[in-house]
């Protein structure tokens, strides 16, 4: 079976985001029976290793009862309840996630490494200044020099409704290094980028499950079981072209470092448009 294209349509994504604002309760979003464990070490990779002999065997073994206890990757029956709850909190980091990660169109790694710092004022062209996001950990720095992504006004209210709900100031203030974009549950420590793939992951999954229930297109079931984190990017590529924005500013807002990367995202308007022209033949000579 062919995987669907890796973007939502606008249809799909206006539903997307009114998900975020309906009500979360265990009936209309069930957990999932085995959930990662924020504090898990991440699965190391598998290695090829040698048989053990049956000495060493025994002795681990024997060694097995002093041992210190491992940090369970999986928590079995309802302990996810008490770590992975839909809580207010979790679902205005979900909200934050997905909006902010469209409109930004940040990689999920940008996106686990970024602080608050790097949220600051800075000066335009005009004189004025404006907010802006220099992303220190961006993928593939030109020059060593960090991008600098403007941030809209729409951009800086999802970030103020986020950061409130961790009893921050609506902006950074002062020296903000030290606090994450975003946040683990519960404290102000950094989380990691498959975690928040995890995250979506999860939301979109069971997005799908109430795509079936309340008998919106069976399409949208087959794009949101396949979506992850990297969706949020190509979505806003392809809105971006669909929108009319010029090619060239999608691609610096992409942080692309040429526009053939970009223009994947504009080929289905370059068909659309060349049928349009071709239709005008067709009404030259009607039949």
């Amino acid at each position: 079976v062919a995987k669907p294209e890796r973007y939502f349509p606008k249809a799909l994504w206006k539903w997307i985001r009114e998900q975020l604002d309906r009500p979360f309760s265990a009936e209309n979003w069930p957990n999932y029976k085995q959930i990662v464990n924020p504090n898990a070490t991440p699965a190391p990779k598998k290695i090829r290793k040698r048989r053990r002999t049956k000495a060493e065997m025994m002795r681990d073994a024997a060694a097995g009862e002093n041992a210190a206890p491992k940090t369970p990757r999986y928590l079995p029956g309802k302990q996810h309840e008490l770590i992975h709850k839909w809580s207010p909190e979790r679902i205005e980091r979900l909200r934050f996630i997905v909006l902010f990660g469209y409109y930004t169109a940040v990689r999920r790694s940008e996106l686990a490494a970024g602080n608050m710092g790097q949220i600051i004022e800075v000066n335009t062209d005009d004189g004025d200044q404006a907010w802006a996001w220099v992303m220190m950990h961006a993928k593939g720095l030109r020059d060593g020099k960090p991008p600098v992504l403007d941030l809209s006004e729409k951009e800086l209210r999802i970030i103020a409704r986020y950061r409130e709900s961790r009893g921050l100031s609506p902006l950074p203030e002062g020296d903000e290094s030290t606090v994450p974009l975003v946040a683990a549950l519960g404290s102000e420590t950094f989380i990691a980028d498959e975690q928040i793939n995890h995250e979506l992951k999860m939301f979109f999954s069971q997005c799908a499950d109430r795509v079936t229930q309340e008998g919106e297109p069976a399409s949208w079931v087959t794009k949101l079981k396949h979506a992850s984190a990297h969706w949020l990017r190509h979505t806003f590529g392809s809105h971006s072209a669909s929108s009319g924005i010029t090619l060239t500013h999608t691609a610096e807002r992409m942080r692309h470092r040429a526009t053939d990367t970009t223009r994947k995202y504009y080929v289905h308007l370059d068909i659309k448009g060349k049928q349009k022209e071709r239709a005008k033949l067709d009404k030259f000579n009607p039949d």
